[in-house]
C-alpha cells in the first residue's frame, strides 16, 4: 500500500510478516512419528542453530507465543527435548521443530525441518 504525504506524493510500503507468524497449528503426531519424520529429513530440509538460555522453563512459552506451533506430547520438555509442529500457510506442509537443551549448562540446539527448503531458512 502507499502512504500519502502532504506534498501529494506517496511512499510505497510493503509489510512482510515472518514465516513464524504465518504458520498454522496442526494436529500433533505421536512422539515416535515426529522423531521418525525429523530423522528422515536431511540436507536442505534441515537447519540447526545453537543457543544459550538461563531460563529453560520459559522457552516453550516463548516459542508458542512467537509462532503458531503445536506441542508434540506434553507442552514442555521431555527427555531434555521440546517437539513442535506447524503448517505452512499456503500448502499446509508440515514444519517440524525440535529444541534440545542441557538443563545444567543451558546450552541448546534448535533444529527445524521441512520438505520445502525455502521454509526452513
Amino acid at each position: 500500500f502507499d502512504i500519502k504525504t502532504s506534498t501529494g506524493g506517496g511512499i510505497p510500503i510493503e509489510i512482510k510478516p515472518s514465516l513464524g507468524d504465518l504458520l498454522t497449528p496442526q494436529k500433533a503426531p505421536s512422539v515416535a512419528d515426529f522423531d521418525a519424520s525429523m530423522n528422515r529429513m536431511q540436507g536442505f530440509q534441515r537447519v540447526t542453530s545453537k543457543f544459550q538460555s538461563s531460563k529453560l522453563d520459559a522457552v516453550p512459552q516463548i516459542l508458542l507465543k512467537s509462532a503458531a506451533l503445536t506441542p508434540v506430547g506434553k507442552a514442555g520438555w521431555q527427555d531434555n527435548k521440546l517437539r513442535l509442529i506447524g503448517g505452512l500457510p499456503a500448502s499446509n506442509d508440515l514444519v517440524f521443530a525440535r529444541v534440545e537443551c542441557d538443563p545444567n549448562s543451558g546450552a541448546g540446539m534448535i533444529t527445524v525441518c521441512c520438505d520445502h527448503a525455502v521454509a526452513v531458512n
